[in-house]
């Protein structure tokens, strides 16, 4: 949970400014999941990966080290000169080498990252189908976390609304690029202080995951079609349909009778 919320601190800006558009040869060559080592049932445990975005910000490289360095890092210009794929993100130039069975073998990183270098990346995921997002980028920044400045949903039980330390919330993940996700969780402090078998002074559900089916707009916010995805595998649960309102700065479930603050701050 840490780590995606750290990684949704650093999305690039979906404006003038944000990464430049890349062609579409170079979205379908490396948009998708990247993982150090193998695939599949061979795969190394915790295995340092990556993904490449492009669809909705126009172009975002987003690194898991399982750490507080995981984080999204917009990507301004592919170049590829012969074998040699650099991406360029601000001051910092990633750099692969292509190897003959589709890998990537890391010859530059930022220096935080330095460990990475000589590490080979494979494509583990093709991007997924976003043909039943229809959302565009601006729709999918009023609602997704995973976007610049998108909203967390803190759940209005906890009284003090993006001012709570202790809450439950929503995010909700539209950019991928392998999946889409509706994710409700426990703050921080929440989880510390059921794990320490305390009680809260406001109710909370169950937290959960859900796929993102479908997406869509209409007047006044959103309908989402979701699978609830049940642990510890992430099986396919019940489908259902909720529809998200959104007045100002709050937003109501009315199928789980529930009312949100929409807040932008990145979530302890």
């Amino acid at each position: 949970m840490r780590i995606a919320l750290l990684v949704s601190a650093f999305v690039v800006a979906v404006s003038a400014t944000q990464a430049a558009p890349v062609t579409g040869a170079a979205r379908e060559a490396f948009a998708g999941g990247w993982r150090a080592g193998a695939c599949g049932v061979a795969a190394e445990p915790n295995a340092p990966s990556f993904t490449l975005e492009f669809a909705m910000t126009g172009g975002l490289l987003t690194v898991d080290t399982g750490d507080e360095r995981s984080g999204q890092h917009p990507v301004e210009a592919v170049d590829v000169a012969g074998e040699v794929v650099s991406f360029k993100s601000g001051s910092d130039v990633w750099r692969f080498k292509r190897v003959k069975d589709g890998g990537l073998t890391v010859l530059a990183a930022p220096s935080v990252y330095s460990e990475l270098k000589s590490r080979t990346f494979h494509r583990c995921q093709a991007p997924a189908d976003r043909s039943a997002i229809h959302l565009n980028p601006k729709q999918t920044a009023a609602i997704s976390a995973s976007m610049p400045n998108g909203p967390y949903l803190i759940d209005l039980r906890a009284k003090k609304g993006c001012a709570a330390i202790e809450y439950q919330y929503l995010t909700f993940d539209l950019v991928g690029p392998t999946g889409f996700e509706l994710h409700r969780w426990n703050s921080s402090a929440v989880g510390e202080k059921l794990a320490n078998g305390a009680k809260l002074n406001f109710a909370t559900d169950e937290i959960a995951n859900f796929r993102i089916e479908q997406a869509d707009a209409i007047p006044g916010g959103y309908k989402f079609k979701i699978t609830e995805l049940i642990p510890p595998n992430g099986a396919r649960g019940d489908t259902t349909t909720i529809t998200v309102n959104i007045k100002g700065k709050s937003a109501t479930i009315p199928e789980w009778k529930r009312t949100y603050a929409l807040c932008s701050e990145p979530i302890p």
